[in-house]
């Protein structure tokens, strides 16, 4: 998946970082107006004190689901001062990220890559053409887009910068929005699960904090870069576009020299200085999200209802469709203490427990899974104009009849 704001994202932020931080505030107070407090439930103000993160900023610390409850329903204080950072963090990379993405394509820079401008397509071409520049000729556009890139030292830079960002706002988006369903849904999350949220939430907030400052240090992407002599680049343009492979010293000689200044800014950056500090609890992270995406593939052979699950192998189809179904509860279980923020995945141990145990378990992952989707089952807004998957409808479904059943008054929205 690509490195990109989706639509109905980017639409809910004005155009000036001056102007979403006026805006910002009143999402916090969205986030407090939780259906509880439309219900008339008055909760006490939150207690809750902030931790300090490895860069000095707030964090969660140490948190029980008690509190995130709270903290999510009436905010005040800390707990009010951290939610808003944290949204006012999203939202400022969001835009950072987009200015970037715009201001490469009015600099053209997207001739290198078929199909919509999008920004990990474009580093992905980028790295492949810089590795082999001459395997078949470049147009005159994308000769000039690449020749440019090359050049240019904060595209480099920043290329490196932006490479973290995908990662990280899905850590912290998806911790924001279990936490969400927790306090004002079905999730139901325990203490232990709140802890693992709260310290990969903290992880992903200190890396955002810093990728904001390095693509603010690295911002006015409009000005044209530096010329490096501009013999050497006109050259290099006019052999990239006859595909002269006899040309490849001499590209390697310049591309060299643009690539040393490039570390050297390197050196300079927030996120490179933050690597030590953080190298081993993000090394960890990924291995755990590699293992998550094994077990997955597991759970979904385990599952009888899956395609995965009717073409498996002897030894599973064999098992009886109870042991089955208990068998994925487990590898699921497993897989979400590694990766509880794969949407899909929740959507598969909810399927089991359904089976196992009904919607009295399987809710807990249902309501995970639609709120890693953006979905709340109290919230018309969230499923307004929107198609539902086949998965969506039936966790909705699930979450709804739980919900009123519990609730007494309580109507659920239904989709179109």
């Amino acid at each position: 998946m690509g490195l990109r704001i989706p639509a109905h994202r980017a639409c809910l932020w004005p155009g000036r970082l001056g102007q979403m931080r006026l805006f910002v505030p009143f999402l916090i107070l969205l986030l407090s107006a939780s259906s509880d407090a439309a219900r008339g439930m008055i909760l006490p103000a939150s207690d809750f004190e902030a931790g300090t993160a490895i860069d000095g900023g707030r964090s969660f610390g140490d948190v029980d689901s008690r509190a995130i409850e709270k903290m999510f329903r009436s905010a005040s204080g800390d707990a009010a001062i951290l939610l808003v950072g944290l949204l006012e963090l999203q939202a400022d990379v969001d835009l950072l990220v987009r200015e970037t993405l715009q201001s490469y394509e009015s600099r053209g820079l997207f001739a290198i890559v078929e199909g919509g401008p999008d920004l990990a397509d474009l580093h992905r071409r980028y790295d492949a053409l810089e590795a082999s520049p001459f395997i078949r000729p470049l147009n005159e556009a994308a000769a000039d887009a690449l020749v440019a890139m090359l050049a240019d030292s904060r595209f480099r830079v920043r290329r490196h910068v932006l490479a973290h960002v995908e990662r990280e706002q899905r850590e912290l988006r998806g911790a924001m929005a279990l936490f969400r369903a927790h306090s004002n849904g079905a999730a139901g999350l325990d203490t232990t699960e709140v802890d693992r949220l709260a310290r990969r939430a903290d992880l992903a907030a200190v890396f955002l904090r810093a990728i904001r400052e390095d693509l603010r240090l690295l911002r006015d992407p409009d000005a044209p870069a530096p010329v490096r002599n501009p013999e050497a680049m006109q050259t290099l343009r006019q052999a990239l576009m006859s595909g002269d492979r006899q040309a490849r010293s001499f590209y390697d000689q310049w591309n060299v020299r643009w690539r040393g200044l490039g570390q050297r800014m390197l050196l300079d950056l927030k996120t490179t200085r933050l690597q030590p500090l953080v190298r081993d609890l993000r090394s960890k992270r990924d291995e755990d999200l590699r293992r998550s995406e094994a077990l997955f593939r597991e759970v979904l052979a385990l599952l009888p209802e899956t395609p995965q699950g009717l073409a498996a192998r002897r030894e599973i189809l064999e098992m009886g469709k109870a042991d089955r179904h208990r068998l994925a509860i487990h590898t699921g279980l497993e897989a979400l203490r590694l990766d509880p923020f794969a949407p899909d995945l929740n959507f598969a141990v909810g399927q089991a427990y359904d089976f196992m145990q009904g919607r009295a378990f399987s809710r807990l992952y249902f309501d995970r899974f639609l709120a890693l989707r953006g979905i709340r089952s109290y919230d018309h807004a969230t499923i307004r104009d929107r198609d539902l998957s086949r998965s969506e409808e039936l966790a909705l479904s699930v979450v709804s009849t739980w919900l009123t059943e519990s609730q007494p008054g309580l109507v659920a929205p239904r989709a179109r």
